[in-house]
């Protein structure tokens, strides 16, 4: 499944580091967190997501469902963006940008 939280953070202007430690979790819990379904996020996590977004936590779910359920997908614009989603092993993304090319081994 899509890092549906990244693309909503980025969306958004944010990243994740900004919400660690709204959650007091991980870089890599909440990598983890981000991958699952949406629907399955506790209160306790989208009430933060809100939060960090000045949105109401329905309306923050609400646009994380339709990026689940939608062909949006995280736009690298960075080497480092792309060696951390190849890390994360990301199924779907989108470069945008010019970007030399790497093999494999150089991005991990």
């Amino acid at each position: 499944m899509k890092n549906v939280l990244d693309i909503y953070l980025k969306e958004n202007g944010k990243d994740i580091s900004q919400l660690m430690g709204r959650l007091n979790v991980s870089k890599k819990s909440l990598s983890e967190i981000g991958k699952t379904d949406p629907e399955n996020y506790s209160v306790d996590t989208i009430v933060a997501i809100a939060k960090e977004m000045a949105v109401a936590p329905g309306i923050a779910l609400d646009r994380m469902l339709e990026i689940r359920d939608t062909d949006v997908f995280y736009h690298i614009k960075s080497i480092d963006e792309l060696k951390q989603k190849v890390k994360e092993q990301e199924d779907e993304f989108i470069l945008e940008g010019n970007f030399q090319i790497y093999s494999i081994h150089q991005l991990k």
